[in-house]
C-alpha cells in the first residue's frame, strides 16, 4: 500500500496543530523514515544530471517556469547532448517532485514549472469565489463585464476573459492543462464566440427530480472527493462537444447534469451524499451509457487521483425498482442493462487505462 498509517497513535492520519506545533515531530520522523526506506531514492545519477537540476532550480529567483528549449540549452552546456538523455533526466526530476514537467501534449511538454505555487496561483484566478477574489468593476472598466458574469454565473468563460486574467502567462499551456486534468472543456453548443465550461464554478443546485432507470456508483466504502463529479461533467461535455451530430445543449447544475452523449440518447447524472447516480432515459442505450460513465470514472481515478477511488456499482431492475450489484446484474442478464450483447462487446475498448484524452474521447463517437 502507498498509505503510511500513524501506528504510534493508532490513526489513519497524522494530526498536527500549527499553532502549538503538536504532531509535527512525529510526522517529520515518519516522512524521513519512509523516504530512507524507499528504494527509488537510492537511484544513482551522474554529476552532470545533478548540475543540470541545480542550474534549472537556480532560475527560481527570476522566473516561475522555463521552456523546454531553455532546459535543453542548459543540458547541452553540461555535456548532456542527446534528447533522450535530457528527457530521462527531466522525467526523473519530475518523479522526484523537484519540478513539474508534463508530457502528454506538445503544449504541456514545452513548459517546465519550477515554482509550483505559480500554478496554484494561476488556476486560483479562475477557480475562485468571485465575492472574495474578483471585482466586477475591474472587468467592467476593460469591457469584460458580460464575460465576468458568464464565467461566475454560468461557469462559461471566454478566451478574452482568460487572456485578461492570465496576461503575461502561457495561456495555451494553462488551458491545455485544465483540459487534461478535466477542469475545463470546450463548449460549442451555442452560437457566437467559442467558450469554455469550468464545472467547478457551477453554483446552483437542481430543483427537479431526475428521470430514467438508474445505476448507482456508490463510494460509501471510502469517500467521494470534492471535484470528482465536476470532472465527470467535464468529460461528458467534452464527449458531447466532439459529436458531429446535432446535440442538445446540456443542462448543468452543481449537483446535476442532463446531457446527450449521443444524439437522441439523453442521460441524467446526479450526485448526493457519497453516490453518483446515472439515470438513463433510452433503455436501448443503458449499458453503453453505463460503460461510458464507468470508463470516465476509471480515467479520473488513474489520471488525476492516483487510483485512490473505490466504488461499487448497482443497477436498477425497472420492473421492481430494486437495485442489484453489477456482478449479479451481469450474471442474471438483467434487462435492459445486459439485453444487447453487441453493445456490451462494443464498449470494451473504452476501458483501456492511461489513454491520451482525445483518443479516449474518440472511442465514444
Amino acid at each position: 500500500s502507498n498509505i503510511v498509517r500513524n501506528t504510534q497513535d493508532g490513526l489513519l492520519f497524522f494530526p498536527i496543530d500549527n499553532r502549538e506545533r503538536l504532531g509535527v515531530f512525529n510526522l517529520r520522523t515518519q516522512l524521513e523514515y519512509t523516504i530512507r526506506e524507499d528504494e527509488s531514492v537510492r537511484q544513482e545519477v551522474t554529476i552532470k544530471w545533478m548540475l543540470f537540476l541545480d542550474n534549472i532550480l537556480l532560475k527560481r529567483t527570476q522566473v516561475s517556469y522555463i521552456t523546454l528549449s531553455e532546459a535543453r540549452e542548459m543540458a547541452v552546456d553540461l555535456g548532456i547532448t542527446t534528447i533522450s538523455e535530457q528527457e530521462q533526466a527531466l522525467r526523473l526530476f519530475h518523479q522526484r517532485g523537484a519540478l513539474i514537467h508534463l508530457t502528454s501534449t506538445d503544449i504541456l511538454k514545452n513548459i517546465i514549472i519550477i515554482k509550483p505555487q505559480w500554478l496554484i496561483d494561476s488556476l486560483g484566478k479562475i477557480i475562485c469565489d468571485p465575492g472574495l477574489h474578483a471585482d466586477v468593476v475591474e472587468f467592467k472598466n476593460v469591457g469584460l463585464e458580460d464575460d465576468f458574469n458568464s464565467t461566475f454565473n454560468d461557469a462559461l468563460t471566454t478566451r478574452d476573459f482568460l487572456d485578461y486574467i492570465w496576461q503575461g502567462e502561457p495561456i495555451d499551456f494553462l488551458v491545455d492543462l485544465m483540459k487534461r486534468t478535466f477542469l475545463l472543456s470546450e463548449w460549442n453548443f451555442t452560437q457566437g464566440e467559442p467558450r469554455f465550461l469550468i464545472p467547478s464554478l457551477l453554483r446552483s443546485t437542481c430543483p427537479d427530480e431526475a428521470r430514467g432507470i438508474k445505476c448507482v456508483f456508490d463510494f460509501s466504502k471510502s469517500f467521494l472527493p470534492v471535484g470528482v463529479f465536476q470532472r465527470l461533467l467535464c468529460l461528458c461535455v467534452a464527449i458531447a462537444a466532439k459529436s458531429k451530430l446535432r446535440i442538445l445543449e446540456p443542462i448543468l447544475f452543481k449537483d446535476f447534469c442532463s446531457i446527450e452523449l449521443q444524439q437522441n440518447s439523453k442521460i441524467n447524472l446526479k450526485t448526493e451524499l457519497s453516490n453518483i447516480i446515472l439515470f438513463v432515459e433510452n433503455d436501448k442505450q443503458s449499458f453503453r451509457n453505463f460503460s461510458i460513465i464507468q470508463s470516465m470514472l476509471r480515467k479520473i481515478n488513474v489520471d488525476v487521483l492516483g487510483t485512490g477511488l473505490e466504488w461499487s456499482e448497482y443497477m436498477e431492475d425497472p420492473k421492481t425498482g430494486k437495485l442489484f450489484s453489477q456482478s449479479v446484474a451481469k450474471s442474471n442478464q438483467l434487462a435492459p442493462w445486459y439485453s444487447n450483447p453487441e453493445v456490451t462487446e462494443e464498449i470494451k475498448i473504452a476501458t483501456v487505462k492511461n489513454m491520451e484524452l482525445n483518443s479516449f474521447l474518440d472511442n465514444f463517437q
